[in-house]
C-alpha cells in the first residue's frame, strides 16, 4: 500500500510540472514541447486516475467483513 501512495506523490509532482511547463512553453513560445508536456500530463492525469480507483477498491475489500 505505501508503494501506491509514494506512486500518487510521483503522479501529482510529474502533473505540476508539466503544469508549469506548459505555462513556461508557452510564454517562451516553444510550442512543440508544449504539446509534449500537455500529453504527458494527461499520461499522468489517466494513471493518477486508474490508481486511485484501484486505493478506493482496495479500501472497500479491506473493509468487508
Amino acid at each position: 500500500m505505501a508503494k501506491k501512495f509514494i506512486l500518487n506523490i510521483f503522479y501529482s509532482l510529474g502533473i505540476m510540472l508539466c503544469f508549469f511547463g506548459v505555462i513556461w512553453c508557452y510564454k517562451n513560445g516553444k510550442y512543440l514541447q508544449g504539446a509534449f508536456l500537455v500529453g504527458a500530463g494527461g499520461a499522468l492525469l489517466y494513471f493518477k486516475i486508474l490508481l486511485m480507483r484501484d486505493i478506493k477498491k482496495d479500501f472497500k475489500e479491506k473493509d468487508r467483513p
